[in-house]
């Protein structure tokens, strides 16, 4: 395999590159650790549990992100000095 890399100009990849590459595009897909394991042949989560939840926080990254977009949009405009009452509670002005 190292030598069909390096004759396809691909001296950075390697067997275990393209394995891991498919374990992390399998478990972004949704794959669990059980179908991960029968895949890639491997007999107890520990390995699993890293590709499976590297793909769970991106998705809730992602899912995140999404709610910051949506404050962005918002009408609400962030306190000035005048918009704090006396006792330093925010108060939000809406604009129009």
């Amino acid at each position: 395999m190292r030598d069909w890399c390096d004759e396809a100009g691909l001296p950075r990849c390697s067997t275990h590159g393209l394995r891991k590459a498919e374990a992390t595009m399998a478990a972004e897909n949704g794959a669990t650790d059980n179908e991960l394991m029968a895949t890639f042949g491997w007999t107890t989560k520990k390995q699993t549990a890293h590709y499976t939840k590297t793909a769970s926080r991106k998705k809730l990254a992602a899912s995140g992100i999404t709610k910051l977009k949506l404050e962005q949009t918002s009408t609400e405009i962030c306190p000035t000095p005048e918009g704090v009452d006396k006792s330093g509670t925010k108060t939000v002005k809406k604009l129009s």
